[in-house]
C-alpha cells in the first residue's frame, strides 16, 4: 500500500537540476518564504499552536518531478497516482472531514469520529471503517486510515527549541524556522539559500499565530493555507448515516444486539 507520505529516491545530479528549477518560480509557487534569517534566542509561548476545535485549513503538495516537468501531468518517472495533491480538512471538535485530491485527480473522502475513520477511496462507493482494532491488526497502515494527531498536522511533532534555526523576515509575515536535527551549525542561514526540497527536512511556521506555513522535504513540500472557520458542527453525510444504520441492522439481525442493550 503506497503511503501518502511516500519518499522517492532521486540522485544528488537530479536534485540539484530540480532544485535550480524550482527556485526559478519561488514566488508562483509559494515553495518558501523569502527573507533573511535573525538567529537569537528560542521564542516564548508554544511553538507550533494546535488546529483549533473549529478550523479549516487546505494543505497543497509539490514534488520534483512536479518541478522538472514544468507541472506538466506527463512526469518521468510516473509519480504513484495515489500521492495527495490537495487535502481539504474541515475540523468541528470530533467530527473531520477530509477531501483528499490525489495527482491522478481522484478524490478520497474521509471522516473521523473520535478516532474512527471512515474513508470512501476514489470510484468506491462505500466507505470502510478503520478503528483501534484495525489499526492494532495492521501496524503501518497508510496514515489516510490513522486519526489527526493531537496537533492537527502530521509529521509536524519534530517542532521544538532544538530544532530552530532562527526567525524569518519578509515583507508578508514573520515565520520562525526548524530545521530536522538542529540548526547548530547549519550552512545555509538565508531562506534564499535554502534547497526547493532539502536532505535536511525544514518547517516554517507563522511568529504570529504559530500555525504552520510550509514543510519542505527531500520528496516532497506542503503548503498550508487557513480558511474561515466553521461555526457550527458539521454532520456526516446521509448516505454515510445509511450506511452505518444497515450495518448496524445486518450485526443484530445476525449476531444479535451488543451487549448493555
Amino acid at each position: 500500500m503506497n503511503s501518502f507520505f511516500h519518499r522517492c529516491d532521486f540522485s544528488r545530479a537530479t536534485r540539484i537540476l530540480v532544485c535550480g528549477m524550482f527556485l526559478s518560480s519561488l514566488n508562483a509557487a509559494e515553495a518558501q518564504p523569502a527573507g533573511t534569517i535573525a538567529q537569537g534566542a528560542v521564542p516564548e509561548g508554544p511553538l507550533l499552536n494546535p488546529a483549533g476545535p473549529f478550523s479549516q485549513w487546505t494543505i497543497t503538495f509539490l514534488y520534483p518531478n512536479d518541478v522538472a516537468n514544468g507541472g506538466s501531468t506527463a512526469q518521468s518517472p510516473p509519480q504513484s497516482a495515489s500521492l495527495p495533491r490537495r487535502i481539504v480538512t474541515v475540523k468541528t471538535q470530533i467530527i473531520i472531514h477530509r477531501e483528499i485530491t490525489n495527482v491522478a485527480g481522484g478524490v478520497t473522502d474521509s471522516w473521523q469520529v473520535g478516532e474512527t475513520l471512515y474513508v470512501k477511496l476514489p470510484g468506491q462507493q462505500i466507505w470502510g471503517v478503520y478503528d483501534k482494532t484495525f489499526r492494532a491488526e495492521n501496524i503501518g497502515s497508510d496514515v489516510m486510515f490513522e486519526p489527526l494527531p493531537p496537533s492537527g498536522f502530521y509529521n509536524l511533532d519534530w517542532i521544538n527549541k532544538d530544532n530552530f534555526v532562527g526567525e524569518v523576515s519578509s515583507q508578508k509575515k514573520s515565520m520562525l524556522k526548524f530545521v530536522a536535527g538542529g540548526g547548530t551549525g547549519e550552512k545555509v542561514l538565508s531562506a534564499n539559500e535554502d534547497l526547493a526540497f532539502p536532505e535536511r527536512t525544514t518547517a516554517f511556521i507563522d511568529a504570529t499565530t504559530r500555525l504552520p506555513v510550509s514543510y519542505l522535504a527531500l520528496d516532497q513540500k506542503r503548503t498550508y493555507k487557513f480558511q474561515t472557520a466553521p461555526t457550527t458542527v458539521q454532520n456526516l453525510p446521509p448516505e454515510l448515516l445509511q450506511q452505518l444504520k444497515e450495518g448496524e441492522a445486518h450485526r443484530a439481525k445476525y449476531f444479535g444486539a451488543p451487549k448493555g442493550e
